[in-house]
C-alpha cells in the first residue's frame, strides 16, 4: 500500500501542461505533424514540376509541422491559466490517495468538504512517471497529479511497482 497527498499547485499544473503537450499527447500531434509534413512534400513536388501556385501551400505547410506542437503548448497554457482564474477553490483543493493492488482510493477535499471515490486501475486511460511526478489520465485529456515528494507512505519504486503490474502497458515510466 502507498499513501499520497496533492494540493493543487499553479506551478505542478503548468509543468502537467507541458508534459500532456511533449509527451502524453505526442502521438497525436505528431500524426497531424506528419499530415502537413506529407501535404507540404506533395505541393513542394507539383510546384518542382511547373505548378508554382502549390508552391505557397507547401511553405505553410512546412510550417505547420513545427508551429503546431508549439500553437497546442501556448493554447493549452492559456486555457491552463482561465481554468485555475475561474477556480476560486483551485489553491484551496486537496487529494489524498491510498493505493491498492487491484484499485486506488482518493480524497478530494475542498473548503472542508470530502468527496470519496475508489478508482480501478483497468478504468484509467494511462499512466505516466516522470522524474518528479506520476500522471493518472482518467480519459485522453484529464489526469490527476500526484508528486512524488507527496508520498506519505511507501515509496515512489512501490508505487510504480503497483502501476507497473496493474497497468500493464498502460504504464510508462518517462523517469529520467
Amino acid at each position: 500500500m502507498v499513501k499520497a497527498v496533492y494540493k493543487n499547485n499553479d506551478d505542478e499544473y503548468q509543468k502537467f501542461g507541458t508534459f500532456h503537450t511533449f509527451i502524453g499527447r505526442l502521438k497525436h500531434i505528431l500524426t497531424f505533424s506528419g499530415l502537413f509534413l506529407g501535404l507540404g512534400i506533395l505541393f513542394f513536388v507539383l510546384a518542382l514540376f511547373g505548378m508554382t501556385m502549390f508552391a505557397t501551400g507547401a511553405v505553410v505547410c512546412f510550417l505547420f509541422v513545427f508551429l503546431l506542437p508549439l500553437l497546442n503548448w501556448v493554447m493549452l497554457k492559456v486555457r491552463i491559466r482561465k481554468l485555475i482564474k475561474r477556480n476560486p477553490n483551485f489553491d484551496k483543493t486537496k487529494n489524498s490517495y491510498t493505493f491498492n493492488d487491484n484499485d486506488f482510493n482518493l480524497i478530494i477535499e475542498v473548503n472542508k468538504k470530502e468527496e470519496k471515490h475508489t478508482i480501478k486501475y483497468e478504468n484509467l486511460y494511462s499512466v505516466y512517471e516522470t522524474k518528479n511526478n506520476y500522471y493518472l489520465y482518467l480519459d485522453y485529456l484529464r489526469a490527476l497529479i500526484i508528486t512524488k515528494e507527496g508520498i506519505t507512505e511507501g515509496t515512489a519504486n512501490d508505487l510504480s511497482n503497483i502501476f507497473s503490474k496493474s497497468m500493464g502497458k498502460k504504464f510508462h515510466s518517462k523517469n529520467k
